[in-house]
């Protein structure tokens, strides 16, 4: 049996706060943060490894990284 997501478990983001009370762009930055450090976490901060380990280019993480590198350290 399919069991169905919880309608309310994805709202909370990870400050705790309901994610739907915020302006998407925001959203969208605090979800790429957490993913972000989630993956350099996982794999001792090898960049290529993170980005493998999320499904993008090297570049494609590189941006990513540029953009929020302030928020990661």
């Amino acid at each position: 049996m399919i069991q169905e997501p919880d309608p309310g478990a994805e709202r909370v983001g990870p400050s705790g706060k309901d994610i739907s009370a915020r302006p998407l762009n925001e959203a969208v930055r605090a979800l790429e943060i957490r993913l972000l450090k989630e993956a350099l976490e996982g794999v001792q901060y090898n960049q290529r490894k993170a980005a493998q380990t999320l499904g993008l280019t090297y570049h494609q993480f590189r941006g990513l990284y540029r953009k929020y590198k302030s928020h990661l350290t």
